[in-house]
């Protein structure tokens, strides 16, 4: 092999060892060595996954736990926002359960809902729908977390976006309606019978409480709930107030019919 040969070689393995060296310390190093002491234990615990040490940083200062969430690190991450790349859902709960908001923006504009949509963590989306954050909220550039799912071709969390948004009209649809039947005499002038008030009171209870769990993870053999499923509880709740509307009207014309006739 000639000395030119030799020298290539060494180079492509000392690029090769450079390359794995610098992927296997790639999370390690967002922690800085300038930094808070605590600061660089939570970030080591959330990086972990080491919900029992997270804890323990809340539990043994009075408000270092919550601090050092909020402090970013060399490379301008906090331990939140790294919780929420790696999908740590447990240490996000503890994150939670002491107050850490979860509605935070950057000055750039950016949620963390947009963070966990560009990484594609759908477990960090589902954790922050519980949470009730905005989707519609956008950065600097005009982007929603859903358009930023789009840009990065993270599918599953444009997917996961979408039946967020298409539960939280569903239940405002239950709201409409269920307003809709307790006042459809003042605002429409349709007295209901009792069995339609109680067939809108039943159908908005049901509605509302498959709405609650229908972004949860399949268990077991369950199929994935989509967003066409949760569509259509909408339209479904929306044709059976539109039915039992329609019917009073007839009803109520046909008395007003009668007493014209007499």
């Amino acid at each position: 092999m000639s000395t030119g040969s030799v020298a290539s070689s060494r180079s492509a393995s000392s690029i090769g060892t450079a390359v794995a060296i610098s992927s296997s310390c790639a999370f390690r190093s967002t922690i800085a060595d300038d930094a808070d002491p605590t600061f660089n234990q939570m970030m080591n615990f959330t990086l972990k996954g080491d919900v029992d040490g997270v804890e323990r940083m809340f539990e043994h200062s009075v408000n270092g736990g919550l601090n050092c969430t909020k402090e970013r690190s060399y490379y301008g991450k906090t331990a939140l926002e790294m919780a929420i790349i790696l999908g740590r859902v447990r240490t996000l709960e503890i994150f939670s359960k002491h107050s850490v908001d979860m509605h935070k923006t950057t000055k750039a504009g950016y949620t963390l809902a947009h963070t966990a949509a560009a990484w594609g963590q759908v477990k960090s989306l589902r954790f922050l729908a519980d949470c009730e954050v905005d989707w519609m909220l956008k950065n600097k550039h005009g982007e929603t977390p859903e358009m930023i799912a789009a840009r990065y071709q993270k599918e599953e969390s444009e997917i996961f976006i979408r039946k967020a948004l298409a539960k939280i009209s569903l239940i405002a649809c239950v709201t409409r309606v269920r307003e809709a039947g307790e006042t459809a005499d003042k605002t429409h002038g349709l007295k209901l019978a009792k069995e339609d008030k109680v067939s809108i009171v039943n159908a908005c209870n049901e509605k509302l409480d498959w709405a609650n769990s229908c972004l949860n993870a399949p268990v077991n053999d369950e199929e994935e709930i989509t967003q066409m499923d949760i569509e259509g509880k909408q339209k479904a709740l929306e044709a059976l107030l539109q039915a039992i509307f329609e019917n009073a009207m007839k009803k109520n014309a046909g008395k007003n019919n009668k007493k014209a006739k007499k």
